[in-house]
């Protein structure tokens, strides 16, 4: 989760902080989405390779913590509610396509491996 946080910041710094709401939906998806996929796909599907046994149970739960605290953390930082941005639309179906994708993943290769 560190690691996404640290990728997703090095982006804005890099895209810039406005190109949210300013970019075309698919520069958005170039820059933000795709290698914040690729990142969660690999860790997750280490994560389930590792820990077959609960792997379901943690992809939900750092899905949901992380869902979560980010939705706490920015509504305090702005001192407003805010629980949806206007990417979400976008972001949490992928997110939660990725996360399944790579559970699936590595767990089959945690069964290739042990067979």
């Amino acid at each position: 989760m560190l690691l996404q946080i640290a990728l997703s910041t090095l982006l804005n710094i890099v895209a810039g902080f406005e190109r949210d709401a300013s970019s075309r939906l698919d520069d958005y998806i170039l820059i933000a989405i795709i290698p914040s996929s690729v990142l969660s796909f690999l860790l997750y599907s280490v994560m389930a390779y590792r820990s077959d046994n609960y792997a379901w149970r943690y992809a939900f739960y750092v899905c949901f913590l992380g869902f979560f605290l980010g939705a706490i953390t920015v509504s305090l930082i702005l001192q407003e509610f805010y629980f949806f941005s206007k990417t979400s639309i976008i972001e949490l179906p992928v997110s939660l396509l990725v996360i399944i994708l790579a559970t699936l993943t590595g767990l089959k290769l945690q069964r290739k491996t042990s067979a």
